[in-house]
């Protein structure tokens, strides 16, 4: 989490803003419900909420009017507990932050209720705002959110929803999608710091005022739509103009006429890279519309010992050394999606011992709407070394070091328990030297003896000292 919110922090630093200070309001409806209290690498969803939120706020252009809502925070099993925290009009970024600081999750979840409350109050003023609301849940009090914002536009209220639904689990999202599209806006989906912050980032971006979307990107791979993040850039610089998300979907955002650098990245996990469009041309009064695709191929892996599944470390790396992926087997099969391109795969088998513990097969040719399967077998054989004095165990220190190589390769010690002693592990073929030095009453005594590790089979000397 803490690195999550570095990264997000150095993103912020070079994230610079080129639209003009707005008259209209950004509503942040923050959830306060008690499943806020879940955690998401070992931090509460609510304390991870509220660290991105006060960065999302430091990136506000200076004098935004930003207001907080919370809903949940006051009392357990009270459907009517939405409270303004800090008006609309407030244009006092550190009055959010610290009205953020004192909510505590208890309660429900009145989606409808709360929305209503800003709606209202913008109808009661003659004001504008971009409503973001966070949820980590759906409508627990029987309200019927869309229809509540069906209803506010059909009554001529202007206002723009975002939905940011943070960690929702398998839960039914169509009244949450519904009631976005139903208010002009976007429904994110966040699972993590990472991309709540990007979801906020993008919906602060997309305000009530700004024309209609005249961006239209849509990403697929290998014939189907995939999620990715658009981002917008002026020239080869850093500063940002415009940012969304395309959610297996068509994402249309709007972008001030001009000539930028666009870059797509693909999300769910793809090791697939980045295609960046240089050029990119978007017009003021008509829709700039481009396709990314990403089409890929699958590198399916699978360690074996003795011919049999094992866990193991494998990472892909370009001809030039490279790594552009990697993970643990756990003693099954394991795919990559890459980019096509010929890799060259590395294996290195896990709890076993010796010197050929690592494998690097080269050339592998991965072509895009194919998968590959690339299989690497190991060898090891079982050895197990104890000591013994008449009816009792004996404790004692063992080294273990490669005949040939001269390299010390593995060792322990036996203690005086059954469980351990004979101390059992594995080690590739090969003939070996072990070292068995006593503890306890028998230290001082040393043996030194010889042993041929054979792939499959058993090794096993237990010494009898004196």
């Amino acid at each position: 989490m803490k690195t999550h919110l570095q990264l997000a922090v150095t993103f912020l630093i070079f994230f610079c803003t080129t639209q003009s200070i707005s008259s209209q309001s950004i509503v942040f409806i923050y959830d306060a419900s008690g499943s806020m209290w879940g955690q998401i690498e070992g931090e509460t969803k609510s304390s991870i909420a509220a660290q991105v939120l006060n960065l999302t706020l430091k990136n506000l252009d200076e004098g935004q009017q930003v207001g907080l809502v919370a809903y949940g925070h006051r009392r357990e099993a009270d459907c009517s507990d939405v409270e303004v925290l800090v008006k609309s009009e407030n244009s006092d970024r550190s009055a959010v932050s610290s009205a953020i600081a004192g909510i505590k999750p208890l309660g429900r979840t009145p989606l409808a209720d709360a929305v209503s409350k800003v709606i209202d109050q913008l109808k009661a003023d003659n004001h504008k705002a971009t409503i973001i609301l966070i949820t980590d849940g759906v409508e627990s009090c029987g309200g019927d959110l869309c229809a509540v914002v069906r209803k506010a536009k059909e009554a001529g209220i202007e206002f723009k929803l975002h939905i940011v639904g943070f960690d929702l689990g398998e839960v039914s999202m169509d009244n949450l999608k519904c009631a976005a599209e139903a208010g002009s806006g976007k429904f994110y989906e966040a699972s993590d710091a990472d991309e709540l912050y990007g979801s906020l980032q993008s919906a602060t971006s997309d305000k009530v005022e700004d024309p209609p979307g005249n961006v239209r990107i849509y990403a697929s791979k290998n014939g189907e739509a995939i999620d990715a993040w658009v981002k917008i850039y002026k020239g080869d610089s850093k500063d940002q103009v415009a940012n969304s998300r395309t959610y297996q979907d068509t994402s249309t955002f709007y972008a001030p006429e001009g000539v930028y650098t666009m870059v797509v990245q693909p999300l769910s996990g793809s090791d697939v890279t980045a295609q960046t469009v240089n050029d990119f041309q978007v017009f003021g009064d008509s829709i700039t519309f481009n396709e990314i695709s990403f089409d890929s191929g699958t590198l399916t892996v699978a360690s074996h010992n003795n011919n049999e599944l094992w866990d193991a470390v494998v990472n892909v790396y370009t001809p030039e050394g490279n790594r552009v992926s990697g993970n643990r087997t756990y003693g099954r099969a394991r795919s990559f999606d890459l980019d096509p391109g010929i890799y060259d795969v590395e294996f290195k088998i896990l709890r076993v011992k010796g010197p050929d513990i690592e494998k690097i097969i080269k050339g592998i040719p991965i072509t895009a709407k194919t998968n590959y399967d690339l299989n690497c077998n190991f060898e090891s054989g079982i050895v197990r070394i104890g000591a013994f004095s008449g009816n009792e165990l004996v404790d004692a220190w063992f080294s273990i070091t490669h005949k040939d190589l001269n390299k010390k390769y593995s060792g322990g010690r036996t203690y005086t328990s059954p469980s351990s002693n004979p101390k059992e592990f594995q080690l590739t073929p090969g003939i070996y030297f072990v070292s068995l030095k006593a503890l306890g009453p028998h230290k001082g005594k040393v043996e030194k003896f010889e042993i041929e590790v054979k792939a499959g089979e058993l090794t096993e000397r237990v010494v009898e000292f004196e």
